[in-house]
């Protein structure tokens, strides 16, 4: 198993079903050390891996959920710092460690993004979803149309 720094392998484990995080795919955890050493400062794990039966109960949450998602091949996660989003400018920092770290894909929700390097899915790309904050979205999406042009 690799060896990760900032975070414990169980943190990415799929809800009520310990040692299923030792699924997760190694470029996304090294990105996510990665990203948490630039970032400098802690970071909260929502969800990781997800298995079927962990996807299917998400799917009955969040109706608008996708099926095989980047999850469920290990290499997606949902994350945050921990101290939260307090500020617009909190979001853009947490997205450039992230970038920095290589992410290329972003999901923006209420208090949490998406960031997944599936090889298989659309990249560079952003996305929001239904309890997305308009001037959140507004924001980052802007960030990353900013970071295209680059």
């Amino acid at each position: 198993m690799i060896s990760i720094k900032h975070f414990n392998i169980a943190e990415f484990d799929a809800q009520g079903e310990p040692g299923t995080g030792k699924h997760m795919r190694v470029s996304t955890l090294l990105k996510l050390d990665s990203a948490r050493e630039i970032y400098g400062k802690p970071i909260t794990i929502r969800h990781g891996f997800r298995t079927v039966k962990a996807a299917e109960r998400i799917r009955r949450s969040y109706p608008g959920a996708v099926k095989n998602s980047a999850h469920e091949n290990g290499y997606a996660v949902d994350l945050a710092p921990t101290a939260g989003f307090r500020t617009l400018e909190d979001w853009l920092v947490f997205l450039e460690a992230l970038w920095d770290a290589g992410f290329r894909r972003f999901g923006i929700m209420a208090n949490t993004i998406h960031t997944d390097d599936d090889p298989k899915r659309t990249s560079p790309a952003i996305w929001e979803y239904s309890n997305t904050s308009p001037n959140a979205w507004a924001v980052c999406r802007h960030w990353l149309e900013e970071k295209i042009k680059a």
